[in-house]
């Protein structure tokens, strides 16, 4: 629990928990972020002992409030007169759950029976959520340098989703109820004797992500569900045991699962056949999957090759001519099918190639918090990984750059913390300071609208949407482009101009009325916008 009044309410909970004397009363407000996990914390510690929770917002009515403290009341004086409750423990039948362990830095399961199984055993299978139709799978495979079995669970749908809301309170942010219910999907058909370790990243706040770990390893010994280990892969583990060339493939497999994305939409598009341009993508991925987890060599020469073969892919007009749109936000809704509701393959039907903000972003973030010494460790070791990264980042992006499907520079993060640093403090940790920078960063370059997108009731989405709905314009854009070497629009757009932006939150439902307007709206803005650039730049659209 990394919120400080997180710990001090569980802290009291605890507290009214043993004492028979006090009973507690749970105040929250409406779309409380760090309430939507705490809340269900302050209730498994209550267990049967009675309690309250007031969810509060500008529409309660007293008589409503009044109503259910009474009945609290009248709730504690027959409890109270029924006899004081015993505590009790969860673990009634002696289950015990499975955790990941490390003996003599290798990583393995302590089982449900007290076995320790290595995580290379044959028994053993990491079970990875999807977060991207390519990165993912490419990750998954680097695992196999390591003899280590994985699978990329499918993309939530309509029956995950309902697994998953029927097992939170529906108030935590979307992909948690999409990555729980994907989980709980496979662990109802995973074949008998198999011990699985579910991948689930950890972090600190203030984004609610770090609890996602916990909630999963709550559930699971909840529900008594043997053999199933939370596993997170981080540095101060050594990767789970598996080591830095593990790492490394990991890493490559990220960069070309983020360039895969943004060719998927270019293909969609922008090619003469689509159909025929994503089979050949799927192929080239195919190819990739094969070589991945091999050394540099062996994927270098599968790069290029793969370059060479989408560069064939025929489009209806040059790169620098199709509009593009950057699409940013939460890092998990962004690439998931069930939030975007078909966003990416619409716009590609209106001629708007998509880009969608990268994963690897992310891991870049977190590098230069440790290079600035806001948080985590900054050792030899360190600046090794961090220019071993740096290194494969651009080999990378230089080998698939002949297949003119991608926009092409270096993706670094600094320009974007400094961009988004106007409005944002650094020291404000998580998603809000990309997501603006992202957004002032690539509007009009190359991007001529940008969409923002996170689930219900996200704290970073909308602080970013409260900043860009004001802020994203040609004013601020110029003062973004003098230190970052961009060109400058004086000539295009007059100073004042908002720049297109579109705000959405998703719940996993099909979108409102009002955003499918708000879209219409947009892709008229932006395609205008598009326009002008052409022609600052001798291309006519016509």
């Amino acid at each position: 629990m990394y919120w400080g009044i997180g710990r001090q309410i569980l802290k009291a909970a605890q507290y009214v928990k043993k004492n028979p004397q006090l009973f507690a009363a749970y105040i929250t407000n409406f779309s409380c972020g760090p309430d939507s996990f705490l809340v269900g914390y302050f209730r498994d510690i209550m267990g049967r002992k009675p309690s309250l929770t007031l969810e509060l917002d500008s529409h309660t009515a007293d008589a409503g409030v009044e109503t259910r403290i009474e009945a609290f009341l009248d709730i504690v004086h027959f409890y109270r007169r029924a006899g004081e409750e015993r505590p009790t423990s969860r673990r009634t039948n002696g289950f015990r759950p499975a955790v990941v362990e490390f003996h003599h830095g290798r990583g393995g399961i302590r089982t449900s029976s007290n076995e320790w199984v290595p995580l290379e055993d044959k028994r053993v299978k990491v079970i990875i959520p999807a977060m991207g139709r390519y990165g993912t799978p490419l990750m998954a495979k680097a695992l196999a340098r390591r003899g280590v079995r994985a699978e990329v669970l499918p993309p939530a749908d309509e029956e995950v989703l309902k697994l998953g809301r029927g097992n939170s309170s529906c108030k935590e942010c979307l992909p948690l109820q999409t990555t729980i219910g994907s989980l709980l999907h496979y662990l109802r058909q995973r074949p008998e004797g198999e011990i699985t370790a579910y991948f689930m990243a950890s972090t600190d706040g203030p984004c609610r992500f770090g609890q996602y770990h916990v909630f999963s390893k709550d559930l699971l010994e909840k529900q008594e569900i043997p053999n199933v280990a939370v596993l997170s892969l981080t540095t101060e583990n050594g990767y789970a045991g598996l080591g830095d060339r593990f790492a490394v493939a990991a890493w490559r497999g990220m960069i070309i699962g983020d360039l895969f994305d943004e060719m998927y939409s270019t293909i969609l598009a922008g090619a003469v056949d689509p159909q025929e341009g994503l089979a050949v993508l799927e192929h080239q991925h195919q190819a990739l999957l094969e070589v991945i987890h091999r050394g540099w060599p062996a994927v270098a020469r599968q790069l290029a090759r793969t370059a060479k073969k989408l560069a064939q892919i025929p489009l209806k007009k040059p790169y620098p001519e199709i509009p593009k749109l950057s699409l940013t936000g939460e890092i998990y809704v962004r690439r998931d099918p069930i939030s975007l509701q078909g966003l990416v393959e619409r716009l590609a039907r209106h001629g708007f190639i998509v880009r969608t903000s990268q994963t690897s972003e992310w891991i870049k973030y977190l590098d230069w918090l440790a290079r600035e010494g806001i948080d985590g460790e900054n050792s030899v070791s360190f600046w090794v990984r961090y220019w071993v990264k740096r290194y494969f980042d651009r080999r990378v992006r230089q080998k698939l750059a002949p297949s003119g499907l991608f926009f092409f520079e270096d993706a670094e993060v600094e320009p974007v913390v400094k961009a988004g640093s106007r409005f944002v403090s650094p020291r404000l940790m998580g998603e809000a300071i990309l997501t603006v920078g992202s957004a002032f960063h690539e509007i009009l370059h190359p991007s001529c609208g940008i969409i923002s997108i996170g689930p219900f009731g996200c704290m970073p989405s909308r602080l970013a949407e409260s900043i860009l709905s004001e802020k994203l314009t040609m004013a601020e854009k110029r003062v973004i482009a003098a230190h970052n070497g961009h060109a400058a629009w004086d000539a295009a757009m007059e100073t004042n101009r908002k720049l297109p932006f579109l705000a959405i939150e998703t719940d996993g439902n099909a979108f409102p009325q009002v955003i499918e307007a708000r879209l219409e709206a947009f892709m008229l803005q932006a395609q205008r916008v598009h326009d002008i650039l052409l022609k600052q730049t001798g291309r006519d659209p016509a």
